[in-house]
């Protein structure tokens, strides 16, 4: 089988996509022969059979050179170039599918919605309707995305670090965010007003909430702004984007990951905390409140302040299960997301919609 992904890799090392889509790519590369154009052209010294993109690119020149591909794959969807190599894909008949990254989901269509109704209308509606499948990363992003005729589900990996978290506190309790300061889609908002609620039990109790992350349009200084509107400075602070070691050990020092967004794919960052062995507070809008659950590995909540509220306060009066959810959590990683575990759910995909298609 000879698979060309496609995708938009730039430099920022906090995004999902980012640090997704190479790994998708290394690891199925493993198994299959697999091509990959990044259309940002930033080589990746890991991955075989990178191709050179211009705008200009030809498929056929593709098959010349490396075999006709069996199946195309597009990470994510607002990209134009994409649009015009899926054409192409149409034009020789070959079948593509979109993975969309959350970017179907019903709130991350609201985000400058007016800009994507007419992106949609003139481009990426139809883009979207001849791709022979949607790849969707997990149950709860298909049951929140638009309808599509076809669709499959597989999710994102991990890699799991040879380490995990020991010894937790059961007072003064460290909540952990690590991702955009996005207020919107990420629900920061949500937490704060969840804590706000808890202030004199969590102040007595000496926890504390730390959130780490890049700055999106302004996003950190209106949630500076909430936290001193609430009160809430001796208790929530709000560091930098960090990765590396220093994201290592940020996490080695959190007892409890805590992320409420409204809306997600397959949030990296709730799978990289469950790898390390930390039990995770979600909302339902991450999309992995299902995995939490099943693995017993933390706390699920609606995606509300008051339920998310009500989380937090179980956490305070059960925290002795700490270590007990999160070993439960890594466990669950290491059997179901390693990258190469996920390469061959993907591939297997890969077959069937190539058997269908012909």
């Amino acid at each position: 089988m000879v698979i060309l992904h496609i995708a938009s890799v730039h430099d920022n090392p906090f995004s999902g996509v980012v640090n997704a889509v190479p790994n998708h790519v290394i690891g199925q590369q493993e198994l299959e022969t697999v091509l990959f154009i990044n259309i940002k052209n930033r080589p990746d010294e890991r991955i075989k059979n990178q191709i050179k993109y211009n705008k200009n690119l030809c498929l056929k020149e593709i098959c010349l050179k490396y075999g006709r591909p069996d199946i195309v794959v597009f990470h994510e969807l607002y990209h134009i170039e994409f649009t015009c190599l899926a054409q192409q894909c149409e034009y020789m008949k070959i079948p593509y599918i979109i993975v969309p990254h959350g970017g179907l989901t019903k709130e991350a269509q609201k985000q400058k919605q007016i800009k994507k109704i007419i992106g949609n209308i003139c481009f990426f509606n139809k883009y979207i309707k001849n791709a022979t499948s949607i790849h969707y990363l997990s149950n709860a992003e298909k049951h929140n995305s638009r309808a599509v005729k076809n669709s499959f589900i597989a999710p994102n990996g991990i890699s799991v670090p040879n380490i995990s978290k020991t010894g937790f506190n059961t007072d003064s309790i460290r909540f952990t965010y690590i991702g955009r300061i996005d207020i919107g889609i990420k629900g920061l908002d949500l937490m704060l007003k969840a804590v706000s609620t808890l202030r004199d039990t969590i102040e007595k109790k000496k926890c504390s909430f730390e959130i780490y992350g890049p700055n999106f349009k302004g996003s950190t200084d209106r949630l500076k702004k909430m936290i001193d509107e609430l009160n809430l400075t001796k208790i929530v602070q709000v560091f930098p984007a960090i990765s590396g070691e220093q994201k290592r050990n940020v996490l080695l020092n959190t007892d409890v990951y805590i992320q409420t967004s409204r809306s997600e794919g397959l949030p990296q960052g709730i799978l990289e905390a469950m790898a390390y062995g930390i039990p995770c507070l979600v909302t339902q809008g991450t999309n992995l409140g299902d995995v939490i659950e099943a693995n017993d590995a933390g706390w699920v909540t609606d995606t509300n302040s008051e339920s998310i509220a009500n989380a937090i306060q179980d956490v305070l009066s059960r925290s002795s299960y700490l270590q007990t959810k999160g070993n439960a959590g890594r466990r669950s990683i290491i059997e179901n997301y390693s990258w190469s575990h996920v390469a061959k759910i993907t591939i297997d995909e890969y077959s069937k919609i190539i058997c269908n298609y012909r």
